[in-house]
């Protein structure tokens, strides 16, 4: 059935997000270029000689040990998120997975992982 023209479906919002949506590089490049803004603001307040004087105290170190930082959470991130999907039947007890129906009239879809997949390791 096709929207009306005042429905939430077809509303302003609905509009903008679909936009964006189909234009994913722009999803990418309008907050690089945000924070690189950012950057040369806090850099131009904060003036070449203390930028050149921070520049000399720089601790590759600490750089090197700060990426390996975020590599291990990165790590527990995607653990977390795979074990928290075999939780009460992976995603199929989520609201919108459960009360999903399919267009061509098929059986909702089955939860990738079910309840006795959980208790064993892969």
């Amino acid at each position: 059935m096709p929207a009306s023209a005042g429905s939430p479906s077809t509303g302003p919002l609905r509009r903008a997000l679909g936009w964006v949506e189909r234009r994913p590089l722009l999803v990418l490049l309008v907050p690089a270029l945000l924070a690189l803004g950012a950057i040369a603001g806090l850099a131009d307040i904060a003036g070449s000689e203390r930028l050149d004087r921070a520049e000399h105290n720089i601790h590759p170190e600490w750089l090197v040990l700060c990426f390996f930082g975020e590599l291990a959470a990165y790590a527990g991130y995607v653990l977390a998120v795979r074990d928290t999907a075999k939780v009460d039947n992976g995603l199929g007890d989520l609201p919108h997975y459960r009360d999903w129906i399919d267009p061509t009239g098929r059986a909702p879809m089955e939860p990738v992982v079910t309840a006795e997949d959980a208790t064993r390791w892969p």
